[in-house]
């Protein structure tokens, strides 16, 4: 009958609330990439589903519209461009994209905070006299650390019962202290942090990325990427700090079944071009083994994509064939929105013993035989960047 499957009072499809003085219209709307199974699909005629909520809002009396959102930037601009005045949403409270950001159109803003709120943004809002909406929002974002603000003593101690908690149910027949156990040590700063890992080649990236290569080396692969957005860990490793299982955890929110496909090197262009779309910190972003790329920042074009294999460095050929490791997330679009790479599908899929092996679980042995040794990976050129020109580069000219 179209009514939700689920429903409570914190569970609403929008709302106006008085602030202020000021009724302000809420409403949000989201992207399609993770569908819940109780969830047959998720409207994606996003300037639609705003304009009727909006409209909506406003003849219940809202003099502000906010819009909540989780989606791509240029999905929220298209928000802004197309929904001009009245029509449209005052200003967008946006997330999705990681990255401190601010979109403008037709005199509104769309603004983003970074993740896990290094970086969160204030808005003082007001309306005028003549019922013009008004506001002032610094766009560098307030920065905050581990005193800003203070741990609120009440919310500490939810938390730390929740974490303990969770702990027991997932460390199960391993006992208590299973994601404390320390695994190896890094023996230089491996660079997880978001801004940098989601924008730029890493080597915490290139250390995970070379296990997906080892895991069907008996196969022939000679290549391997995987979303940045699939590492999640957002925070660098400092050199000397031990590796424990909660990191590792914490770097893979989600499960990541890798897959062999095989495909021709004009499709590897199409997505190394995919990759450096809309360069602006967004989790399509890849992280690669196996061959090399130059990226050209201010033209936003990829280039020189490269073989890296055994005879040395040649050039991707666009006529011949190429077996390739990567994540059935990236393939699979019953799984949610492949971060766009629609170019890749499960008929690419090629046999292999180690299908369906959990990248996880690899990482997570290769940490551990490490052992005493540690693990000290280093960026070795892969993703050339006209913006970082100092370095190695392994990509052709």
């Amino acid at each position: 009958d179209g009514a939700p499957l689920i429903g409570g009072d914190n569970v609403v499809r929008s709302r106006v609330l008085e602030l202020g003085g000021v009724k302000v219209g809420l409403f949000s709307l989201m992207v399609d990439s993770h569908v819940p199974e109780y969830v047959e699909q998720i409207n994606t005629d996003y300037v639609g589903v705003a304009k009727a909520a909006v409209a909506e809002l406003r003849g219940q009396g809202a003099e502000v519209v906010l819009a909540l959102t989780h989606l791509d930037a240029r999905d929220d601009r298209k928000l802004l461009t197309e929904l001009a005045g009245a029509a449209g949403p005052d200003m967008i409270l946006g997330g999705h994209d990681h990255v401190l950001m601010t979109v403008e159109a037709n005199g509104r803003l769309a603004i983003k905070g970074d993740a896990d709120a290094l970086r969160v943004r204030v808005v003082d809002m007001w309306v005028d006299k003549d019922g013009k909406v008004g506001w002032e929002s610094d766009p560098s974002g307030v920065a905050l650390g581990p005193e800003a603000p203070a741990d609120d003593p009440a919310v500490a101690k939810v938390v730390e019962a929740r974490l303990s908690e969770f702990e027991a149910k997932f460390c199960g027949e391993a006992g208590p202290g299973c994601l404390s156990k320390n695994l190896t040590v890094a023996t230089t700063e491996l660079i997880a942090e978001e801004l940098e890992i989601r924008r730029y080649e890493t080597n915490f990236a290139d250390y995970i990325v070379d296990q997906m290569l080892t895991s069907f080396a008996a196969d022939g692969a000679q290549l391997a990427f995987i979303n940045s957005g699939a590492l999640r860990l957002n925070q660098n490793i400092a050199a000397g700090t031990k590796i424990s299982r909660q990191l590792i955890e914490e770097t893979f929110a989600y499960p990541a079944p890798m897959q062999l496909i095989e495909i021709k090197g004009a499709v590897l262009q199409q997505v190394v071009d995919h990759a450096i779309e809309d360069w602006t910190g967004s989790g399509h972003w890849l992280q690669i083994g196996g061959f090399a790329f130059r990226h050209d920042v201010e033209a936003g074009k990829a280039s020189g994509l490269t073989l890296l294999g055994p005879d040395g460095p040649t050039p991707i050929d666009p006529k011949k064939k190429y077996k390739v490791v990567t994540t059935e997330f990236l393939l699979d679009k019953s799984i949610g929105n492949q971060d766009g790479y629609k170019m890749l599908s499960k008929k690419q899929v090629i046999k292999s013993k180690a299908a369906g092996t959990d990248l996880k679980q690899v990482v997570l042995k290769a940490l551990e035989a490490a052992g005493e040794q540690g693990v000290g990976p280093e960026r070795d050129g892969r993703i050339c960047s006209s913006d970082r020109a100092s370095g190695a580069c392994l990509a052709a000219k």
